[in-house]
């Protein structure tokens, strides 16, 4: 049978600020891709560290366009590195990120065959010790979920492929947005009519927080973007109202002296944990038997993060009104 996908130019695109640490394990990754990009167009938001000399080290082997535009945003340096791009695909990671070797190749297949117009990736966390383990058992999305539902699947900016023109009918990503971009992104496109196409096989590795702190303030900002995007608005308030009911339980079972109602709440919150995570429960009693000790502490410190989160991102949304 005869191949009749056309072969398009493929532009890859990702914005960086003081990535030191992980840009070389990218670039490295991108350049044993089975098909390489025809370029690489890196917007550097304003680094203070040796990110632009070690992007800078690997110029004379690869495509690679550096713009150095100081004070951008993810969401900024994105449409900067599109409009820059001469590709027909606009593929899209992460600094962070480690590309599997067929990454891009997967990722554009379904675009050039006329399957898509837009090609959500896979990611698998590169967790380096327990805590990181503990983090991506219980915050990552579970393939075997998204593969149930692809049609509601929506994809990260570091891993995904689409048309240029898609991105100029969409008017680009939101640059308001510090956080949750991709999201919205995601969803003008689809309300837009374009085909959307998951490809699991499309592999990036990404590690997840270091620290229980460090993923309690990431989900802040998530929260604050959703927020002032208007996003998950229900789901949020939900939350807000769970936590407000457990806050009246404590506060009347004080008040009241009804101490066994104040000696249950601890095991009312454990059994709301596990309703929510009973999945991620198993998972982490076969993968990291420890981390079943501190899911309680990271669900109530997840919600929390994400209450304030949202408030906060409420807050901006009025004030910018």
């Amino acid at each position: 049978m005869i191949d009749m996908q056309r072969v398009m130019r493929v532009s890859l695109i990702c914005t960086v600020k003081n990535e030191e640490r992980t840009i070389a394990k990218l670039i490295r990754s991108i350049a044993a891709q089975s098909r390489m990009p025809d370029e690489i167009v890196i917007v550097d938001g304003g680094s203070r560290d040796a990110t632009v000399q070690i992007i800078l080290q690997y110029r004379e082997r690869l495509p690679i366009k550096l713009l150095r535009v100081p004070g951008t945003n993810i969401a900024q340096g994105r449409n900067i590195a599109i409009r820059q791009a001469n590709g027909e695909i606009i593929v899209s990671t992460d600094a962070g990120c480690v590309l599997d070797k067929k990454w891009l190749e997967n990722l554009v297949k379904p675009i050039e065959q006329g399957n898509a117009d837009v090609v959500g990736g896979w990611y698998i966390p590169d967790s380096k010790n327990w805590i990181e383990e503990c983090i991506a058992i219980f915050s990552y999305p579970l393939l075997d979920e998204v593969l149930k539902r692809p049609e509601e699947f929506l994809p990260s900016g570091r891993s995904i492929a689409f048309r240029k023109e898609v991105w100029e009918k969409v008017g680009g990503y939101p640059e308001k947005l510090e956080t949750a971009e991709d999201t919205l992104f995601d969803i003008r496109i689809k309300k837009a009519g374009f085909k959307f196409k998951f490809e699991p096989k499309a592999l990036v590795y990404w590690r997840p927080r270091s620290s229980i702190f460090s993923f309690f303030k990431q989900q802040f900002k998530y929260s604050k973007g959703n927020a002032q995007a208007g996003l998950y608005i229900s789901r949020y308030l939900v939350l807000v109202s769970i936590y407000t009911l457990g806050i009246f339980l404590v506060v009347y079972s004080v008040i009241t002296s009804n101490y066994l109602l104040l000696r249950s709440l601890p095991l009312i919150f454990l059994t709301y944990t596990f309703i929510l995570g009973y999945r991620r429960i198993l998972d982490a009693s076969r993968k990291c038997k420890k981390c079943i000790l501190i899911f309680p502490i990271l669900r109530f410190g997840f919600d929390f993060s994400r209450i304030l989160g949202f408030f906060y991102g409420r807050f901006l949304r009025l004030k910018r009104k």
